[in-house]
């Protein structure tokens, strides 16, 4: 890796963050290159007052008050969120301002996300912080409690639904369990050994034994194998990696485009032995298709 060239500071705390930032910065030009999303930066008007002879700026005062460090949409959802580094064990709510808790609480009133970006420097650790899970914190401090937050309380979760009125529906028809229930449950389990952060993703790797595995193949996939007609039988042989319809076709030998989504790619997708690498998208001019397990493992039995 080649060393980069040395940004330029001032002596505040304004550029505490400026590494966290510059990777923020950095994906959000890969998200808009790939049409995944625009996200942008929030500048923060200045007025310098003092410059030294090189044009640099020694002292400077903000003009307003600033609201998010980004602002954007993605698929369709607009989202919003502030990136925080610490160098400690716990962050301290002294770098969340009131103005920025009102502005998060009206955005996600006006139906968008918005969530906090915190690197723990110490461990080299990221987290994901939705705002309400925050706020949650905030008021407590504001009540008189804890005035931090501990790198292990991110760990208690929170669910974020991504099509809010239907999961109102279904939990009004009791279709679903309460809500945020999902990575609680997963921690009473398994324990945090489940989840495995890496520098660009984070792992969940679920134990499973050796009977149930067995008890799945033997069962579900030779049952699946008996209900797949030879078209998707087909599909599911030439497919090896991640592709897209065109090269799907192509593999298949096949010109006519509604031939191929009517019997090869739309039961596949329905009987779950493939999915979509965009599903909020379906129609994306970036979708590709890809093997489930359920699909990798009726694969080994062709």
């Amino acid at each position: 890796m080649q060393k980069g060239r040395e940004m330029p500071s001032w002596n505040s705390r304004g550029l505490r963050g400026s590494l966290l930032e510059t990777l923020i910065n950095m994906t959000n030009d890969k998200y808009r290159e790939q049409g995944l999303a625009l996200v942008q930066k929030v500048p923060t008007p200045i007025t310098p007052v003092n410059i030294n002879d090189k044009g640099q700026i020694t002292l400077a005062y903000f003009d307003s008050k600033s609201t998010v460090d980004y602002i954007g949409v993605v698929q369709g959802i607009p989202v919003c969120f502030d990136a925080k580094e610490c160098n400690k064990a716990t962050f301290p709510l002294q770098n969340i301002h009131e103005h920025q808790v009102k502005f998060m609480e009206d955005f996600e009133a006006q139906d968008g996300i918005a969530f906090m970006v915190i690197y723990f420097s110490d461990t080299d650790e990221y987290y994901y912080a939705p705002f309400k899970e925050i706020k949650k914190y905030w008021d407590r401090a504001v009540h008189g409690g804890r005035k931090s937050i501990k790198r292990e309380e991110f760990f208690e979760g929170y669910s974020v639904p991504r099509n809010k009125e239907l999961m109102r529906v279904f939990r009004d028809l009791d279709l679903v369990e309460h809500l945020g229930s999902g990575v609680p449950r997963i921690l009473r389990s398994y324990g945090k050994e489940c989840f495995k952060f890496t520098e660009n993703f984070l792992r969940m790797i679920f134990p499973a034994t050796e009977q149930v595995t067995a008890q799945v193949t033997a069962q579900d996939t030779a049952q699946d194998t008996a209900q797949v007609t030879a078209q998707v039988k087909e599909l599911i042989e030439i497919l090896s990696k991640e592709m897209d319809r065109q090269e799907i076709q192509d593999m298949l030998g096949l010109s006519h485009r509604e031939n191929f989504r009517l019997k090869y790619l739309k039961p596949a997708l329905e009987q779950g032995f493939i999915e979509m690498t965009i599903p909020e998208r379906p129609s994306s001019k970036l979708q590709k298709y890809r093997l489930t397990i359920l699909g990798k493992q009726l694969k080994d039995k062709l």
